[in-house]
C-alpha cells in the first residue's frame, strides 16, 4: 500500500523537477542525450531494498532527493584489499616465454599475472619505437607511417600495446609522464569496485554531493544542487560512462585520497612525489602505469557479478579507439582529454585482443589532436593485429 502512495507523488515530483530545471538551467549546460541514455540503463539496474523508503532516490537528473548541504565524512580507514596483482613472479613469466603457448588458453589469473610481469619488465627504447616479439612470431608490418607520426612537429606521443595471446608488443616513450586527464578514473573506480566485491563497501552506500567535490567539465552531476545523494554504484557508473568529474572527486573524498595512492603503489604504478605529497586528486601518469591498472581490470572482469558489471561499463563508455577502428572491434576503454591532450587506454577485443595505452598532446590548444590520435590508434592496430 505504501508503494502505491509513493508512485503518484514521485510522478508529481518528477514533473515539478523537470519544469524547475527547464526554467533555471541553460539549455546548453543541461543533460545530454548520452546522459539520458545512460540514466535509462541505470534505472534498469537491480534495486536495493535496504535503504529506508524516505531516503530512496533515483539516479537520473530529474529525480533526486536533496538531503541538505552537510559534508559526508570521508572514509579514512578502509580495510585492505586482497590483492591479486602479485600472485606470480619472474619464474612463471620465464616459463611462459619458453613455452611458446597461446597465453589466451591459460587460466585468466595466471594470464594476467604474466601480463603484469611483461608490463613491468619489457624494455622500450627512449625516443624510438620498440618492437618486442613475445613468444610468437612478433609483429610484422611497415612502421614507417607510425615513425612519421611520432616525429610530427608540435605533437608529443607515448604508447604501449601488448597482444594478449603471445605478449608481442610495441611501445614508445612508455615511462614519460603526461597529464592523465580522465584515464585516471579507471584505477579509482576499480578500487571502489573491488571494495564492493570483497564486501568492504556495497553498491548502495550513499554519498552526498558537497561543495568540496565540485569541478567543472564533463559529467551530469553538475546539473544537481549540492546536497544531492548518490549510491556508490551510480558514482562508479557516471565516472566511467559519462566521465563525470564530480563523481570522480566524490569518490576521492569518500574513499580517501591517501588510500587511493596506497592502492596505486600496490599496483606498482609510477606516481610523481609531488602528486602524492599533496594528495592531488588528478595525478599525472604514464603508459606503463596505465597498462598495469588495465591488466587488473582485465583480471577483475571474471571475478563474479561485480567484475562483470564493472567491465561492461567500459563497453558503454565513449571510445575514440572504437571510432578510429570504424567500430570493427569491441573496445573496453576509458578516454581522457583536455585542451592540449587526448588519451585512451584499455582492452581492444575481437579475434586477437590486445591491451593498449595511447597518450597524445599538442603544443597548442588549436592543434588537431583528435585526428592525430585516430591515426596513431589505427597504425598501432594494424601492427598488433597483423
Amino acid at each position: 500500500m505504501r508503494k502505491a502512495l509513493i508512485i503518484p507523488f514521485t510522478i508529481m515530483a518528477v514533473a515539478a523537477c523537470v519544469m524547475l530545471n527547464s526554467a533555471l538551467s541553460p539549455t546548453q549546460d543541461f543533460v545530454t542525450d548520452k546522459a539520458l541514455e545512460t540514466n535509462s540503463r541505470i534505472s534498469a539496474m537491480e534495486a536495493f531494498d535496504n535503504i529506508p523508503l524516505d531516503e530512496l532516490f533515483t539516479e537520473d537528473p530529474f529525480r533526486v532527493t536533496v538531503i541538505g548541504n552537510g559534508d559526508t565524512e570521508p572514509v579514512t580507514a578502509i580495510p585492505g584489499l586482497n590483492q591479486n596483482n602479485k600472485i606470480t613472479g619472474a619464474a612463471s613469466y620465464a616459463a611462459f616465454m619458453d613455452s611458446k603457448i597461446d597465453l589466451s588458453k591459460v587460466d585468466l589469473q595466471l594470464q594476467t599475472s604474466i601480463l603484469t610481469d611483461m608490463i613491468n619488465t619489457y624494455q622500450y627504447g627512449k625516443d624510438k619505437i620498440t618492437l618486442i616479439s613475445g613468444t610468437g612470431s612478433g609483429l610484422k608490418g611497415d612502421t614507417s607511417a607510425l615513425e612519421a607520426l611520432v616525429n610530427k612537429t608540435g605533437k608529443t606521443v607515448s604508447f604501449m600495446a601488448i597482444r594478449l595471446r603471445d605478449g608481442a608488443s610495441i611501445g614508445y616513450n612508455v615511462d614519460d609522464f603526461f597529464q592523465s586527464c580522465s584515464t585516471v578514473k579507471t584505477p579509482l573506480t576499480l578500487y571502489a569496485a573491488q571494495l564492493i566485491d570483497q564486501g568492504e563497501l556495497s553498491y548502495n552506500d550513499v554519498f552526498t554531493y558537497t561543495d568540496a567535490a565540485y569541478i567543472s567539465g564533463s559529467g551530469v552531476i553538475k546539473n544537481y544542487g549540492t546536497g544531492a545523494r548518490f549510491k556508490l554504484k551510480t558514482l562508479i557508473t557516471y565516472a566511467i560512462t559519462e566521465s563525470d568529474n564530480i563523481a570522480y572527486q566524490m569518490l576521492c573524498i569518500n574513499l580517501g585520497v591517501s588510500n587511493y595512492y596506497k592502492y596505486l603503489d600496490e599496483l606498482g604504478c609510477d606516481v610523481r612525489p609531488e602528486d602524492k605529497s599533496t594528495n592531488r586528486y588528478w595525478p599525472d601518469s604514464n603508459a606503463r602505469s596505465s597498462a598495469l591498472w588495465w591488466s587488473q581490470v582485465y583480471l577483475f572482469k571474471n571475478s563474479g557479478e561485480v567484475g562483470s558489471w564493472y567491465w561492461n561499463l567500459f563497453n558503454i563508455a565513449p571510445s575514440r579507439i572504437d571510432t578510429a577502428l570504424a567500430h570493427s572491434k569491441p573496445c573496453y576503454t576509458k578516454s581522457g582529454s583536455s585542451s592540449y591532450c587526448m588519451h585512451e587506454a584499455g582492452i581492444v577485443m575481437g579475434d586477437d585482443p590486445y591491451l593498449v595505452v595511447i597518450f597524445t598532446s599538442s603544443s597548442t590548444a588549436s592543434g588537431n589532436t583528435e585526428s592525430y590520435f585516430y591515426q596513431v590508434a589505427r597504425e598501432i592496430d594494424a601492427l598488433i593485429s597483423n
